[in-house]
């Protein structure tokens, strides 16, 4: 169960974030309980502190015991990152880069569009999908499909010159 005492903002790097997944997920698989409490470090920027305010707000709301797989996290962690960045035009990094790109998202079902989005969970590309192969999860996919099959697959949908 993760506890958080209070958020003062993001300023992560990608890699952080993936060592940070990547730590809990082996942590959590292993059964450890994991309680993150948040140290503020950057007392008057306007972005942290209304984050701070969200976050002591939430403090009086019950806690809830839930399981929370980490591959789930990075879509959420990556959009909350760019929402952040795109509206704090007080950040002193700002000025560099004023802007990140939004996430790609699905056209069809309004989600992140990631590799296993497309090859596994896409509703709109379940009939190209099925002609090539039938897989449950990326695990079944990589390690039961001729990888020629994902290919034609990825040949006869619109990601193929993407790529």
């Amino acid at each position: 169960m993760s506890s958080l005492q209070s958020i003062n903002g993001f300023n992560l790097d990608s890699d952080l974030v993936q060592k940070f997944l990547k730590g809990y997920t082996i942590l959590a698989k292993n059964g450890k309980n994991i309680i993150l409490c948040w140290i503020p470090s950057h007392v008057g920027i306007l972005g942290n502190e209304k984050a701070d305010a969200a976050a002591k707000s939430a403090l009086s709301l019950p806690v809830i015991r839930m399981t929370l797989p980490a591959t789930g996290m990075y879509p959420r962690i990556t959009k909350l990152i760019f929402d952040e960045w795109n509206c704090c035009t007080g950040n002193k990094l700002h000025v560099i880069r004023p802007t990140v790109g939004d996430l790609p998202e699905c056209g069809t079902c309004q989600c992140p569009l990631t590799v296993k989005h497309i090859l596994v969970e896409c509703v709109d590309l379940k009939d190209v999908r099925n002609k090539h192969f039938v897989a449950s999860s990326i695990k079944d996919l990589f390690d039961n499909i001729e990888a020629h099959k994902i290919i034609d697959f990825i040949k006869e949908t619109r990601f193929y010159k993407q790529l």
